[in-house]
């Protein structure tokens, strides 16, 4: 294999990523980026995310740093040429692992020397230091590589690079979702000069503290549950108790970012409690799997009793607003059917579901323009430039409310479901159990008394 050298900044590149940018604010209902300042505006950088939504995880990074970062990949997506040549345009370099075949490994000699080139001159990548991704909110075991990446641009330039790594968490709200939300945390640079002398005499022994020291760093910037055994628990905390946890961040600018914060408090207090006395969690556990059982009795989920039920007449407010968007919502899924049907029928194969947002994003932002533009054609051959024109413009509109539509119903529907139980009485024992966690939420979290 031979590896080109990259370029520091390529136009082509530049152009494609303007149109993914904006469309990667489309794809996410809301987007909050914290710690912008972090970023070094000079000098070779490494940025380190946390590695939970495959193609999604690179896309955050690519999508809001000004750089043109180069990313590492496993190889076997570059095995059909064509593939190989897209990524290569995406400047994005394969990464040999042992189940690649031990022979292959010697080729990641060849692609560590492009990246330290990058390094050398000043460049940026990124890695995903876990080496693969999960769907559990939590840091796995970070590998070596990047570390090793980095020592090995600083000892090609006798330890004179100033290369710094930023870690960045990443944490979404859903990760297979349209129209979902995400927060993207870049953390405070960090240099690992103070190892250099300890790397010269044994390097495994620098690497692997740099290493510790990379994932502490890390997790300050990410939720993480550190007992995989508390996961589910910590989830049905946030959705039952989220609300009440935001008010400690009430300074705070946007109801995202009280939301991850209360998240990331929550997620804390669980994994010190975990340490000092888990037969609490054990207990908290036993009351939530008796309340997650009446919930699906109920056919509710644990969202609906963390807030009142709406009123009545909001209810039916609503469901006379969704009628009256009938028209709109058949407009938009005639306008619609043949690339919505092209994404499904392209997804619903997929196994991986963190591999599910990542085929959305890219087909959606390939499918949609395309047929927008040939819809806009024939019609303005048809009827004219100008209507032609009205109807494009009207095209992602409806393709919006039809998309929307079912999810609205789902949620009204069963809001209503919620009211009708609740002023039935069905709910009490519910709702007693809920209350009951509730209080003993300050156990884990004392400032919430206050």
């Amino acid at each position: 294999m031979k590896i080109k050298p990259l370029k520091r900044y390529s136009i082509g590149y530049h152009i494609l990523r303007c149109h993914v940018n904006a469309y990667y604010r489309v794809f996410y209902r809301k987007l909050q980026l914290n710690g912008m300042k972090n970023i070094p505006r000079e000098g070779p950088l490494i940025f380190t995310p946390n590695h939970q939504n495959a193609l999604m995880d690179a896309m955050a990074i690519v999508c809001t740093i000004p750089q043109q970062p180069v990313f590492l990949a496993r190889s076997d997506i570059f095995r059909k040429k064509w593939q190989a040549v897209a990524l290569r345009f995406l400047r994005i370099l394969p990464v040999y692992r042992m189940r690649d075949g031990y022979g292959t490994l010697k080729e990641n000699d060849e692609v560590f020397d492009r990246v330290t080139e990058v390094l050398r001159n000043g460049g940026v990548i990124g890695i995903m230091p876990e080496g693969n991704h999960g769907d559990l909110k939590m840091l796995r075991q970070l590998k070596k590589g990047v570390l090793r990446i980095a020592f090995q641009a600083e000892e090609s330039a006798e330890f004179k690079l100033g290369l710094k790594i930023v870690p960045v968490g990443i944490e979404f709200e859903n990760y297979t979702s349209f129209r979902t939300t995400l927060v993207i945390n870049f953390g405070k640079p960090i240099d690992f000069s103070h190892l250099f002398d300890e790397y010269k005499e044994n390097p495994q022994v620098a690497i692997n503290k740099a290493k510790d020291h990379l994932a502490d760093h890390m997790r300050q910037y990410m939720i993480d549950v550190r007992n995989e055994e508390n996961h589910q628990m910590f989830l049905d905390l946030w959705s039952l108790a989220g609300i009440k946890i935001q008010r400690l961040f009430y300074l705070l600018k946007g109801k995202l970012f009280r939301h991850y914060n209360a998240g990331k408090v929550l997620s804390e207090a669980i994994n010190q409690q975990q340490n000092s006395d888990a037969s609490f969690l054990q207990k908290m556990e036993g009351n939530l799997s008796v309340l997650r059982e009446k919930l699906r009795e109920a056919g509710l989920k644990m969202q609906h009793i963390a807030c009142k039920p709406l009123s009545r007449l909001k209810i039916i407010a609503g469901m006379f607003g969704l009628v009256l968007l009938i028209p709109a919502w058949i407009y938009g899924l005639l306008n619609h059917i043949l690339p919505w049907w092209l994404i499904r029928s392209r997804v619903k194969g997929i196994e991986d579901a963190q591999f599910i947002s990542s085929f959305k994003f890219v087909l959606s932002m390939l499918l949609f323009p395309a047929v927008y533009l040939i819809q806009f054609l024939i019609f303005g051959f048809i009827a004219g430039f100008l209507p032609a024109l009205l109807y494009l413009i009207s095209l992602p509109i409806g393709g919006f409310i039809a998309w929307a539509y079912p999810k609205w119903w789902s949620k009204l529907l069963s809001q209503y479901s919620y009211n009708r139980q609740y002023y039935k009485g069905n709910l009490k024992e519910v709702l007693q159990i809920r209350d009951d966690i509730l209080a003993e939420l300050p156990v884990l979290i004392p400032e919430i008394q206050t």
